[in-house]
């Protein structure tokens, strides 16, 4: 073996030769590594080193010469003799040492000096600079610049270098501030050194922070910085310009963790192969966050995904020996003890979940785990699963935590699906959306471009009515969730996704229901023209009463119309003031005052269609007016009062509540759940009957057309009487309450269908009082022609040949 030229300097190339003297062939060398610590290493190719051999002749070329590298290097050929079988063994070694040079750690005591008198001239500050432990000796030299600085003495002990120093206690002095700088040098005269700024609290102006605790007198606009007890790192603390302090910042990391973290700098440098080096690393990863207590800190957390980053950044393909330890310190550091530290934010741009999932992804996507029993390995807030594609019809199916993802593609492989519990609450979500499954990650080498991924997700919650899922996947040059690519199976199936990529997926909930776009905009508009349109009917009501109700009859009619106008009116105008006056207490008084009016409503709606099923089946048998009119009222008014009573007192003490204060109407909870359903039964009976009320008057209709006119024409005057006794029927009788149903029965996630039935309801309901008055008021011609009469009447200039015989034609009726 060459010789080597030690002590070798810091970092510097060296090429260490080893021979043989005769031919034994290539690939029989083998080169390894014992540290000062006793271990032994195998040395490999890597970023810092290379090997190659030759038959009689193996090198290995170090790139530098770093620490790692100190010890005793042997290379070993062992050529088997083919004649023989045995295998024969050549060593030689030598001892490499590195010259070092040191990392240092500068600090000062006290770290802002104070000038306490007005007359002091100069304070006295320690300056200390430590390193770790070494072998090396060093001549450490002192320099001081600015502020009239003076190194006085310098002593050393242990690896920790002290001098004494003076800086001047005059603030004229401050433009300069002094810097106290330690050199390093080794044995080949490299040197390393630190500088440390002295800022002096000056006796005026002395803005500066009173000690407090272990924190010490700290200058106005400063930080504090103490050293970590029992963990690596330091606590840091601002000093705030109004001399006040600021919030402590803690980078202390457990020694564990640190360590394991520095070690992943030197997993590809060629000290042992990268799936040996990996594999302990994750194994102590996974033993060191195993307890979540000791880990719990922000840094513990980021140095633990620092460590997944790293080894993921190295895109070297891993055994699947290590994907266990993998899964166990990915699932441990998921720990939901951990959950505030995941929100904490950070100083770049990803978030820790971001550099998390980055990190976890790549990492399986490099686990080779191919042509291997275990295709399953779970942890607790980690599952990894594997199938294979191994003909192009095949299709793959991976499970974790209960979420299928089945591949179909013309790719051939493995197909790797991991399960996250909890990270999607880590990652940026949108602010109406919140996440409503686990995390899925799927990847595959090579794959093709055209594949279909289905996943069925377990939803976290029930889907509320209204509410729309998104199948997602992450964005990660927008960082954010992206629908691009995946379609969400609807509300029939609304655990599945379907995309055309592979990537991270998740679904995300809308927290609000769907909107109905100018809803309440058009409600408003309606109900105020209905309002009008009803205080209008109801005083030409008044205006004609006297003329129009001739008999039991017709008195019976107008006195439903009427109350159905009353009721209507009252429940419209409640609408419109609870839209505008939001209070807990008046919101309950106008959920009963609707309730009511409109139950109301619905039962003079049934007596009126009495009224008309009575004169339509026996058109020669009057009803008793007072009898009548009594059951009427009874109908109108004490059925409604009994129900809503009934409805407010059943759900005191019910989980649902009477009334929902959000819409100030009655709440709906599921089918028959819900006091809603107080106003749907009776008012869904009493349509039924009115709907058969006027299929029976059509009818009867139709048949007296056609008995009076024969011939094309009576199938034409037919079809006038079904459609004008529809049309002047439907607002009256509340058939436009079916779509009422409609609305309940349907969700707003099915799509542009729905929509079109909400717009068909409000439409047609919020305009019920202007159609009441068009079909009972305008369009009836005996009230129109009485009301042309008062006109002309009280106008008597008006009056004409045609007012005249419209009267002898009220006078018939």
């Amino acid at each position: 073996m060459s010789t080597l030229d030690n002590p070798v300097p810091f970092k510097s190339p060296k090429i260490i030769t080893c021979w043989v003297n005769e031919d034994i062939g290539p690939n029989v060398v083998e080169w390894t590594l014992t540290t000062t610590d006793g271990r032994v290493h195998q040395i490999t190719n890597g970023t810092e080193s290379e090997i190659t051999s030759t038959g009689r002749e193996a090198k290995l070329s170090l790139r530098e010469t770093s620490e790692i590298w100190a010890g005793l290097v042997k290379c070993v050929f062992a050529p088997t003799s083919p004649v023989a079988n045995v295998t024969l063994v050549h060593t030689a070694a030598r001892n490499l040492d590195v010259a070092v040079l040191p990392q240092i750690r500068v600090s000062s005591k006290p770290q802002f000096p104070r000038c306490k008198e007005e007359l002091a001239q100069t304070v006295v500050v320690t300056v200390q600079c430590d390193i770790g432990d070494s072998l090396e000796t060093y001549q450490v030299n002192w320099t001081a610049e600015g502020n009239k600085a003076e190194v006085l003495s310098a002593i050393s002990t242990n690896y920790s270098y002290s001098a004494k120093t003076k800086v001047s206690c005059k603030n004229k002095d401050e433009k300069k501030p002094a810097r106290i700088t330690c050199a390093f040098i080794n044995r080949r005269g490299q040197n390393n050194s630190a500088t440390i700024q002295i800022n002096v609290i000056y006796y005026k102006p002395s803005n500066f922070c009173k000690a407090e605790t272990d924190w010490p007198d700290t200058k106005a606009g400063y930080s504090a910085r103490l050293q970590c007890h029992g963990s690596v790192g330091e606590r840091v603390r601002k000093c705030l310009a109004n001399d006040m302090w600021g919030i402590e910042k803690s980078h202390c990391v457990d020694k564990d963790l640190n360590d394991i973290l520095e070690k992943t700098a030197f997993l590809n440098k060629g000290l042992g192969t990268v799936n040996e080096n990996a594999r302990n690393v994750f194994s102590r990863l996974s033993a060191a966050t195993f307890n979540a207590e000791q880990i719990n800190s922000y840094s513990n957390l980021n140095a633990s995904v620092a460590i997944l980053f790293n080894v993921e950044h190295l895109k070297h393909s891993l055994e699947a020996t290590i994907l266990q330890h993998l899964v166990d310190s990915s699932s441990n550091i998921m720990n939901n003890s951990l959950e505030k530290l995941w929100s904490t934010e950070t100083e770049g741009n990803d978030t820790l979940a971001e550099k998390y999932l980055s990190s976890v992804e790549g990492l399986i996507k490099l686990t080779d785990m191919a042509n291997t029993e275990t295709t399953r390995m779970k942890a607790e807030n980690t599952e990894v699963a594997a199938c294979e594609l191994q003909t192009l019809a095949s299709r793959c199916e991976n499970k974790v935590f209960n979420s299928t993802v089945s591949l179909d593609s013309s790719y051939l492989g493995t197909v790797k699906t991991a399960g996250f519990q909890r990270l999607a609450n880590y990652l940026p979500n949108l602010h109406d959306q919140m996440p409503n499954s686990i995390v899925v990650t799927t990847t595959a080498e090579n794959h093709s471009h055209h594949l279909k991924v289905n996943i069925k997700f377990e939803l976290i919650q029930r889907r509320p009515r209204h509410h729309v899922i998104k199948c997602v996947s992450w964005d990660a040059t927008n960082k954010q969730w992206s629908s691009d690519g995946c379609d969400w199976g609807g509300p029939s199936n609304e655990a599945h996704c379907t995309c055309n990529h592979l990537s991270s997926f998740a679904t995300l909930m809308s927290k609000k229901p769907e909107d109905i776009p100018f809803d309440g905009q058009l409600t408003l508009i309606g109900l105020f023209i209905s309002i009008i349109s009803l205080i209008t009917c109801l005083g030409m009501e008044l205006a004609v009463w006297k003329t129009v109700v001739k008999s039991s009859g017709l008195c019976l009619r107008h006195t439903a119309q009427v109350n159905i106008c009353l009721n209507l009116l009252i429940a419209h105008s409640t609408l419109v003031v609870s839209h505008f006056w939001k209070s807990p207490v008046w919101c309950w008084v106008f959920v009963v005052l609707k309730h009511f009016s409109f139950l109301s409503m619905f039962f003079w709606m049934l007596s009126l269609s009495i009224v008309l099923l009575h004169q339509t089946v026996f058109p020669f048998e009057d009803l008793r007016r007072k009898t009548f009119l009594g059951l009427s009222f009874f109908l109108g008014y004490a059925f409604p009062v009994v129900i809503v009573a009934i409805s407010i007192i059943t759900h005191m003490e019910a989980k649902t509540p009477y009334h929902c204060i959000d819409s100030c109407w009655l709440t709906y909870e599921g089918f028959m759940k819900g006091s809603i359903f107080a106003f749907i039964v009776p008012a869904g009976i009493i349509i039924t009957f009115n709907l058969f009320t006027m299929v029976v008057v059509t009818i009867k209709l139709l048949e007296l057309s056609t008995a009076t006119i024969s011939g094309p024409q009576s199938e034409k005057n037919a079809t006038k009487w079904i459609l004008k006794s529809v049309v002047m029927l439907t607002p009256i009788f509340g058939i436009t309450w079916i779509l009422g149903f409609a609305v309940l029965a349907v969700d707003l996630a099915y799509g542009p269908i729905t929509l079109v039935i909400h717009y068909a309801f409000i439409l047609l309901n919020s305009f019920q009082g202007f159609f009441i008055l068009l079909t009972t008021c305008i369009w009836d011609k005996t009230v129109r022609d009485a009301l042309i009469l008062q006109v002309t009447a009280k106008y008597p200039s008006l009056q004409s040949e045609t007012t005249s015989s419209l009267a002898q034609s009220v006078k018939k009726k």
